[in-house]
């Protein structure tokens, strides 16, 4: 059977630099000899899988009849004069085709305005080697268009056929087509001088900063481990090495972010290493979706023991509440996001919508496993400290050093750049209306402050280790 896709997608214009969110659903066309606007006689719901409703596909079985066209809606639409296409599945292979066509005055062949005209046949070449469809590709004939300029009733009957060609392609290897042109694009478009330059330059600058701040280091730690300074005459990092390691304020949302981030981190990790497997592949549809769930739930035990374990160095109280908070810290703000957006779809009548049962089967799911984890993650972090983890002992009477409010900032403030450089983005774009507007912006808020956990995490993460190193290699009393 044929995966087809609706005609009438108003919001789903498939442009350069213009994502798309609107599907309003997906069909299935048994074999006969006509496929026309579709005009449903009988539509049978077909199961999806989780990572297919996450990702908004739905299908159908649907047997349909010729339908009279309105040629006003047609041009109004946009889907002629912006050579709007349709997507189709055959056994899981994607394949594209052309509504129509449009022509301007200076191109008829009267002169006289523009024109519109709508393709009637598709022509499929399909290659199989045994039992199995290895490829195939859709035209839509120029030869078979008409004429829909003028508002006038037309009768239409969609048809199409199909050429079998035997290929040696092994089955295994049908999607590596498939693979490399959905590279192609990005490989034109990349501008290498540019991306080499910066890398050139980071690197250039981290080695100049790393050999300032080592033949800094390396002259203070050699004066105080050989005894030239007095504590009198101690300034700057030395003076406080008593109490750089006391406990931050607000420890258990701090423990909390950490947890939250290395969660993240741990997922990412994961992702990789799946698509380096081959797990993913450019139209594989819903996987990316399942795996990103499954992986999230999995990844809460780490979660809760970065969180737990690094709270527990400094208290023995409050790591349950740094656990509890490093389980919501991310999921909490994105599950409000997907609610308010699960709304708005369904206010619009899209497949993005995610039904009730998918909702109650995301809440089991998070309920049974997701939090269990946490819960023993946190256990685990908090029982099972590591000596590696342990921090030096602070004096007992602190010193009146300033403290500098949401370090977490230096790091996770690349994230609010790219939020700020998403809404250019969007301004830049030609998508338009509400459900793009909303959808466009809620992901991109919830993947921006995903990026600011994480980057926050490893911002954090590698200072401490940076000042344990030279706080350990001196001689202090």
């Amino acid at each position: 059977m044929v995966n087809v896709r609706p005609f009438d997608w108003i919001e789903q214009v498939t442009m350069e630099l213009e994502p798309t969110y609107a599907v309003y659903g997906s069909y299935q066309v048994k074999h006969t000899n006509t496929m026309s606007w579709p005009s449903v006689i009988q539509v049978l719901e077909e199961k999806e899988s989780l990572g297919e409703v996450l990702n908004g596909d739905s299908e159908q079985n649907w047997c349909s009849s010729c339908q009279k066209l309105n040629s006003e809606r047609l041009q109004n639409s946009g889907m002629l004069t912006y050579n709007f296409y349709y997507q189709m599945y055959y056994d899981d292979l994607p394949l594209w085709a052309f509504i129509g066509k449009f022509e301007e005055g200076n191109w008829t062949d009267d002169g006289k305005g523009p024109k519109y005209f709508l393709f009637t046949h598709v022509q499929f070449d399909a290659l199989y080697n045994g039992n199995q469809v290895i490829e195939i590709h859709a035209f839509s004939d120029p030869s078979h268009a008409i004429d829909v300029t003028e508002d006038v009733d037309v009768k239409v009957d969609f048809t199409y056929s199909v050429s079998w060609k035997r290929t040696a392609t092994p089955y295994k290897n049908r999607m590596d087509r498939y693979s490399a042109a959905s590279l192609l694009p990005i490989l034109q478009k990349t501008h290498w001088f540019s991306f080499v330059n910066s890398i050139v330059i980071v690197i250039l600058l981290m080695g100049l900063l790393t050999v300032l701040f080592m033949r800094h280091l390396k002259n203070d730690i050699r004066k105080w481990s050989i005894g030239d300074e007095d504590e009198e005459k101690e300034v700057g990092w030395k003076y406080i090495h008593g109490d750089v390691f006391r406990c931050p304020r607000n420890l258990p949302l701090f423990s909390a972010i950490l947890g939250s981030g290395t969660q993240l981190l741990s997922m990412v990790l994961i992702l990789f290493v799946l698509a380096f497997l081959g797990v993913f592949h450019p139209y594989s549809r819903g996987t990316l979706s399942s795996s990103i769930l499954i992986s999230y739930i999995l990844t809460t035990v780490v979660a809760g023991y970065s969180s737990a374990s690094f709270c527990s160095q400094y208290a023995e109280t409050g790591w349950e509440r740094s656990a509890l908070l490093a389980g919501i810290l991310f999921s909490g703000p994105f599950l409000l996001t997907a609610f308010f957006l699960n709304i708005l779809a369904a206010y619009f009548n899209v497949t993005t919508a995610l039904p009730l049962g998918t909702i109650l089967l995301i809440f089991l799911i998070y309920t049974l496993v997701a939090i269990p984890l946490l819960v023993l993650g946190g256990v685990v972090g908090h029982r099972y400290k590591s000596d590696l983890q342990s921090f030096p002992v602070t004096k007992k009477c602190p010193r009146e050093i300033p403290s500098l409010s949401w370090s977490v900032l230096r790091g996770g403030s690349t994230a609010i750049f790219m939020f700020s450089y998403c809404t250019y983005f969007y301004l830049k774009s030609n998508m338009s209306g509400i459900l793009q507007a909303a959808f466009f912006f809620g992901y991109s808020a919830c993947m921006c402050y995903a990026f600011f956990l994480m980057l926050g995490t490893v911002s954090f993460q590698a200072s401490l280790l940076f000042v344990r190193r030279i706080y350990h290699a001196v001689k202090s009393e």
